[in-house]
């Protein structure tokens, strides 16, 4: 199926030799509003580690041609995967899923999916399009950095590269994505408190960092964002980043904090340290 994607896309930038007739007709068709639907996909927040600050993919549609895929950033499918994760060697590319069967995985585990309808122009969403196929043919070249090479950034670095001279700004940025690293990652951690310690631990020096707004997104913020922001084109002129929504899922599967939170194992390790420490003392006390 990928294949035929690739065949199909390929055809209509006029990469293959196709007769002036079929080409022409190709070309007037792409340049129609309607030919390509683009929208940011979210999806909600799991329990385990990897789920716990969502997901964000892209989707293309071509109704004309039956073309209807999702392409998002992730880590290579290894056994050793989780353990890259942690060392910080995974790594991580884009993949083009069927949107049915994206949808239908996460639909299965209770987790929420919207989709964000993208504003952008016919050659920009080729544009898209083309740029995304070339990431899939790279692989898991990415040397995936949850803090600055992640599902969410890249969703905002491929839509950004495919946008023809025209930037995009957002007028009200949240207040979270100003501050530093350790702060954003504590209100986002609200209900995963061994992953807000796991990152603090990863960012160690940059925990005081600020960065950059486009790399601390997680998939909910960034659909505010893009609904809040506008592209402007270089004499000026501006239209909406998003154009509608919906929600295709309701999220079902409820977020439960642990039993046991960083801050009470501490206390729970000083506590065992500390009745090590008098049983110790009471029994040398004896010996004397």
């Amino acid at each position: 199926m990928l294949t035929r994607l690739l065949i199909l896309l390929t055809l209509w930038m006029g990469s293959l030799t196709v007769s002036a007739q079929d080409a022409d007709s190709i070309n007037k068709a792409a340049q129609h509003p309607e030919f390509i639907h683009v929208y940011l996909v979210t999806i909600g927040p799991g329990n385990d580690a990897v789920s716990a600050y969502g997901h964000a993919a892209i989707r293309l549609q071509c109704e004309s041609k039956q073309l209807d895929y999702c392409f998002s950033f992730n880590m290579s499918d290894t056994g050793l995967a989780p353990l890259k994760f942690v060392a910080g060697t995974a790594k991580a590319g884009f993949q083009a899923v069927p949107t049915d069967r994206f949808v239908e995985q996460y639909r299965q585990e209770g987790r929420a999916v919207s989709e964000y309808q993208l504003n952008l122009l016919p050659l920009e969403e080729q544009q898209l399009w083309r740029l995304l196929d070339e990431e899939i043919v790279k692989g898991a070249y990415w040397k995936y950095d949850f803090i600055t090479v992640n599902c969410t950034s890249m969703c905002v670095w491929i839509v950004q590269r495919a946008l023809t001279g025209e930037r995009l700004f957002c007028r009200n940025m949240p207040p979270a994505l100003s501050r530093p690293y350790k702060e954003l990652l504590h209100e986002i951690s609200a209900h995963s408190p061994w992953m807000e310690l796991f990152f603090n631990i990863r960012l160690f020096s940059r925990r005081n960092d600020i960065g950059t707004p486009d790399a601390k997104m997680v998939p909910d913020v960034l659909a505010a964002v893009w609904s809040d922001s506008q592209i402007e084109d270089s004499a000026g002129n501006q239209r909406p980043m998003i154009v509608g929504s919906r929600t295709i899922c309701q999220q079902k599967v409820a977020l439960t904090s642990p039993l046991v939170t960083p801050c009470m194992a501490g206390w729970m390790v000083v506590v065992v340290v500390l009745a090590a420490g008098g049983m110790l003392w009471h029994k040398r006390k004896r010996n004397v």
